[in-house]
């Protein structure tokens, strides 16, 4: 990889007066022209990094208006209920943007996330013309008199391999922090059937058919339903006892793993009544609110140090006396989302504080398995196991509620935060396959609309994943045809993925490369088959088409040098490079068999 016009940005700021100076965002670059990013001024890619696993990652052309770009502009709320349009054409990119082609493209990536975010923004016209871009680092804190703060650093140069340029970013932001490693679980989870009417029989009768039905799983985690009080996690009447609980777990040889948001409150816990003073407030004096499922919850001000030691006390409590060795952390982002949060600690940065909040999180837990659900990025490089990569999954093609389609958008978000696997375990969300097309207890997270094209999908998005599994299936209604795709990425194998030529990707990512081996092939279209001729080199682009051979997982055909592909609206294969002729694939085990 060729590296031209390298520099760092990064910039000193010392408060020079005698009182207390407020810094809100500093500016590190700017451009007002297209040329002055130096790269070839017709047909521009961008790639778009998004802060938030809700955000969506997307690739899209300068100058051309159309969904991709809409990817980078239209946002889904908060809640997941609507879609919001930012009306200034504004696009915002978070750690890594990178414009221009696979041969020629800008890098703007920031090597830092311990002391304050950063923020690119891209401004274009109402046709996707290029207007200006601004690179800041968010501050946001009081500086005393005479303090000194450096932003940390970010790199910007030009390069001639862009998916060298991401590995090398993710790499790089990792060097001398120790990342936690701990062997990437297959995880049962409660939530994506059960909802929040899970059951103490719910556990019990999954737990006996995970062992009898040999399913190649380590951990069963409850989700949100077992507690009181979101803010007390105490049990509720539905589970007395969760030390019992957790042994009974231990009992089938797996591991106890538990759902908790610590950051968020119910107005009728106890620690709202005792601390209200930890209540995080607007500019106006008024509670914070983060909506979830339907409710309003209190925010806790993650700035004040006290909050520290109550979440370290809690999960020592959660970890030690309940017995609950995996945890997942949902909702995380809700102190750092709000646009009128009035800090009461305006001497230390939003990520300075989260980062100490988890922190504390992670001391009181132990060396147990922490997985992040809907945190910062960032700030968590080297204290979490896992952070997921995406949206909630819904076990159908199309949604009701987000303008259009749901796999492939929790897929685009999964493969295109592929790099972060540097940095923790990579969690696609939950794998489900079922056959349901009834609300169970009302919740439409409990239905299967997939059809069998769909399911082959969905199963190769968690291989693309690249790091935890986590299924959710009612054990005792689930086909078993269906339950088989489980095997197909179980157990859990250590893949290298890329995006082939990834500037040039569609809106969805269709040709990804795994282990430098196998190519997963995926069709997006509602309506028309995807005919393809695969050869070598579009698996690996060093192995010439001499001699070799290609196997197609589920045509389970092989072919010499080259191979005829037709996948089915919604379809997805494996195709497998081999230097010897080999068997054909059983394509009811293992995808890298």
């Amino acid at each position: 990889m060729k590296i031209t016009n390298y520099q760092i940005l990064s910039k000193k700021i010392t408060n020079n007066l005698k009182k207390d100076k407020y810094i809100s965002d500093v500016l590190l670059y700017e451009v007002n022209h297209l040329k002055d990013l130096k790269v070839n001024s017709k047909d521009i890619k961008v790639f778009r990094s998004a802060r938030h696993k809700n955000d969506m990652p997307t690739i899209f052309t300068l100058s051309k208006f159309d969904d991709a770009m809409k990817d980078a502009v239209i946002k889904i709320s908060e809640t997941g209920a609507s879609l919001i349009k930012d009306k200034s054409n504004l696009i915002i990119s978070d750690h890594l943007t990178i414009i221009g082609n696979n041969n020629n493209a800008l890098v703007i990536a920031f090597l830092g996330g311990k002391k304050h975010l950063i923020r690119t923004e891209i401004k274009v016209d109402n046709k996707g013309n290029f207007i200006s871009l601004k690179v800041y680092a968010e501050i946001n804190k009081l500086l005393k008199a005479n303090e000194t703060f450096v932003t940390e650093k970010v790199e910007l140069y030009h390069t001639d391999n862009v998916n060298e340029a991401i590995k090398n970013f993710a790499k790089k932001k990792v060097k001398g922090i120790k990342i936690h490693t701990k062997k990437c679980p297959a995880v049962y989870c409660t939530w994506y059937y059960y909802g929040p009417t899970i059951t103490l029989n719910d556990c019990l009768t999954n737990l006996k058919l995970i062992k009898s039905k040999k399913l190649p799983l380590d951990t069963f985690q409850i989700d949100d339903g077992w507690e009181d009080y979101i803010g007390d996690w105490n049990p509720n009447k539905k589970f007395k006892d969760m030390k019992k609980l957790s042994n009974m777990i231990n009992k089938h040889h797996l591991i106890p793993g538990l759902w908790t948001s610590p950051f968020i409150l119910d107005k009728n816990s106890k620690l709202a009544k005792s601390h209200p003073d930890w209540i995080l407030k607007d500019k106006n004096n008024k509670p914070c609110i983060f909506e979830m499922n339907k409710n309003r919850f209190y925010i806790i001000d993650i700035t004040i140090k006290e909050t520290w030691t109550y979440f370290e006390k809690l999960y020592r409590r959660l970890t030690n006396v309940y017995g609950f060795k995996y945890h997942k952390l949902d909702f995380t982002r809700a102190p750092v989302i709000i646009n009128n949060a009035n800090y009461k600690n305006k001497y230390i940065t939003i990520v300075e504080a989260y980062r100490n909040a988890c922190l504390s999180i992670r001391k009181g837990m132990g060396d147990s398995f922490f997985l992040m659900c809907g945190g910062l990025y960032d700030p968590l490089i080297g204290i979490v196991d896992a952070q997921r990569s995406g949206s909630d999954v819904l076990s159908m093609w199309s949604a009701m509620n987000r303008g259009g389609k749901t796999l492939p958008y929790t897929m685009k978000q999964n493969i295109l935060r592929y790099y972060m696997n540097e940095w923790w375990h990579n969690d696609p969300d939950a794998f489900i396959v079922r056959r349901n097309k009834w609300k169970y207890h009302g919740l439409k997270l409990s239905l299967g609309l997939l059809n069998d094209e769909e399911v082959k999908t969905s199963t190769i998005n968690q291989l693309l994943g690249g790091g935890l599994f986590s299924m959710t299936e009612p054990l005792d209604q689930i086909d078993n045809d269906r339950l088989n795709n489980v095997y197909h990425v179980l157990p859990l194998k250590k893949v290298d993925i890329e995006i082939k030529d990834i500037l040039s990707s569609s809106r969805f990512p269709n040709e990804i490369r795994i282990n430098h081996q196998y190519l997963a092939l995926i069709n997006y279209n509602d309506k028309k088959k995807l005919v393809k001729t695969i050869t070598s080199k579009d698996i690996n682009d060093n192995k010439g088409n001499n001699n070799c051979w290609l196997v197609d997982f589920y045509q389970n055909k092989i072919s010499q040098n080259k191979i005829n592909i037709a996948l089915l609206p919604h379809s997805a294969t494996i195709i497998k490079l081999s230097n010897k002729k080999i068997r054909t694939i059983n394509n009811k085990g293992h995808y890298l068999c």
